[in-house]
């Protein structure tokens, strides 16, 4: 792999690795009491909600994931219809950050739950 199709997807591991995050300080900003996930008993008077940015991180996770499966099976598609030479290796460098961006998902999850133990 030449140096010219290393720096994009190092990029793209980048921006995917940082969304989960961006995500969830979003989530966090919004509603910092937390996010009601439950109905509360009735009489009570101070519900506690679960906090935002955990449920942020995995949100943003759960819609990286399905973003990349989508890039992945749009790759696939289209290195089913390339014909020509450099085409494909277009295609190929699409599928190359495609599954980088899947990769990072994944891996986020994983070192998510890893933490969260």
């Amino acid at each position: 792999m030449d140096l010219r199709q290393t720096k994009p997807i190092i990029i793209t591991a980048l921006i995917a690795s940082m969304f989960p995050l961006v995500f969830g300080s979003y989530t966090y900003l919004e509603s910092p009491q937390g996010i009601l996930l439950y109905t509360p008993v009735a009489g009570h008077p101070h519900p506690k909600g679960t906090p935002a940015f955990p449920i942020g991180v995995v949100v943003g996770l759960a819609v990286l994931f399905l973003l990349s499966l989508l890039f992945v099976g749009q790759g696939g598609i289209a290195a089913c219809i390339a014909r020509s030479s450099s085409s494909k290796v277009r295609v190929k460098f699409f599928c190359k950050i495609a599954v980088t961006t899947l990769i990072a998902s994944i891996a986020g999850a994983v070192i998510y739950a890893m933490l969260s133990q």
